[in-house]
């Protein structure tokens, strides 16, 4: 029995992985021979919390050999540092959830172990100063992490 090449391609989805998904296959296999096809629901609108695709991003702008200049403003993207929940546990309550890593384990222990012992003892201090990311979003600073060697790097306000 022959098998005969895939001619088309249905991705049942829309959003950032439909859409990644079909741009991806789209590069393999050559439009000339596959046609891919997204569908999206018109009942489903824009959600509009932003989505967080960093590590998907990253790999799709080497499949398809783009900058990431070029990608965030062909999209109209936006760096996202984390999420900010206010007044979730009372009038006045703020939490900051970051899109980045705390302090890296000493001798070991975990940093949250220490910051928890350390706050029995007295430290006023947050949680929350002790990420890059956290700090970053309250002062609203944002810089792009140095992949390359050290030459100076561009402030972003």
């Amino acid at each position: 029995m022959a098998v005969e090449a895939v001619r088309k391609i249905v991705i049942a989805e829309g959003g950032a992985a439909g859409w990644m998904s079909a741009v991806v296959l789209a590069k393999a296999l050559g439009l000339q021979h596959c046609n891919i096809q997204v569908i999206e629901s018109d009942d489903i609108g824009i959600i509009g919390v932003g989505e967080a695709t960093i590590a998907g991003t990253h790999w799709l702008n080497n499949i398809l050999r783009n900058g990431e200049d070029s990608f965030v403003h062909a999209s109209q993207a936006t760096f996202k540092l984390g999420i900010d929940c206010r007044d979730w546990t009372g009038s006045g309550s703020h939490y900051h959830h970051p899109f980045g890593r705390y302090r890296v384990p000493l001798s070991g222990v975990g940093f949250q172990h220490l910051w928890v012992k350390a706050r029995q003892r007295g430290l006023v201090t947050g949680f929350e100063d002790y990420c890059m990311t956290s700090v970053a979003a309250r002062m609203r600073r944002f810089d792009r992490p140095d992949t390359g060697p050290r030459r100076g790097r561009r402030s972003r306000r």
